[in-house]
């Protein structure tokens, strides 16, 4: 019986290197003798570090033609996604700008439903946050927490539970994301000081005025962020940057 752990560090192994592009989508995979020969393990070990390959979405077999890379970017889930941003190097760009875009669509949507929904408490939470982040914009962590939790509160208190849901999922991306866009000149002010404008149109029950800020402030960060890493159309981003912020301000 193949140990546990020799099973997983080869699978470990060779999802890291079909994320990085070593393996281009929709290539062939090597066969089990040629893995078990680069990778110095057995045909065993390899036979089932392929079947949970397939099994998370990276890779598919074709019947008498042999095993490919899936097309994992269109046909996997969110978790795929986290598991990309936290382990890998660099990031498709297309997926980083989509789910950037993904997120202003729905946040855009849950400020002007949250605006209709929200309770005096909820909107006392908004505010406890944007003061504890106003309070301490110089350090990033808090910063990082008090972004995440005005989003977050935000979207609960629209009341839709998929987008609750889906949210909570990305925290590991919108947590590198964010310490990376914190670390940027004048973005604590700037971004804070629209918190502020979203809690008092929350508040005011300006459905309009929430989407807008809200719509406002997304923009502005993504364009920051994209210029900070000399966006320019490339077909991957370093995520780097990202990571070695976020292992800082968490320090």
């Amino acid at each position: 019986m193949m140990k546990p752990n020799k099973i997983q560090d080869l699978l470990q192994r060779l999802e890291s290197d079909i994320l990085r592009g070593e393996y281009a989508i929709r290539s062939r995979f090597p066969s089990e003798r040629e893995i078990s020969a680069r990778y110095g393990v057995s045909r065993i070990t390899t036979r089932d570090a392929l079947s949970r390959l397939c099994q998370m979405g990276l890779l598919r077999k074709a019947p008498q033609s042999g095993t490919f890379v899936n097309d994992y970017l269109t046909e996997t889930s969110i978790d795929l996604l986290v598991r990309i941003m936290q382990s890998t190097d660099t990031m498709d760009t297309a997926a980083l700008v989509s789910l950037l875009d993904f997120r202003r669509v729905n946040e855009v949507y849950a400020a002007r439903k949250a605006a209709l929904e929200i309770t005096r408490q909820g909107i006392d939470e908004i505010e406890g946050w944007v003061r504890r982040g106003t309070e301490g914009m110089h350090d990033i962590a808090v910063l990082c927490d008090c972004d995440y939790e005005v989003h977050r509160a935000v979207i609960r208190h629209s009341g839709n539970i998929v987008l609750a849901l889906l949210f909570n999922s990305f925290k590991a991306v919108y947590r590198h994301y964010t310490a990376f866009y914190y670390t940027l000149p004048s973005s604590a002010e700037n971004t804070f000081r629209h918190y502020a404008r979203l809690a008092a149109a929350l508040a005011a029950r300006d459905a309009d005025y929430a989407g807008h800020i809200m719509d406002t402030l997304l923009l502005e960060a993504e364009n920051a962020v994209k210029d900070a890493i000399s966006y320019n159309g490339e077909d991957r981003i370093d995520l780097g940057a990202f990571r070695k912020t976020t292992a800082s301000s968490s320090s």
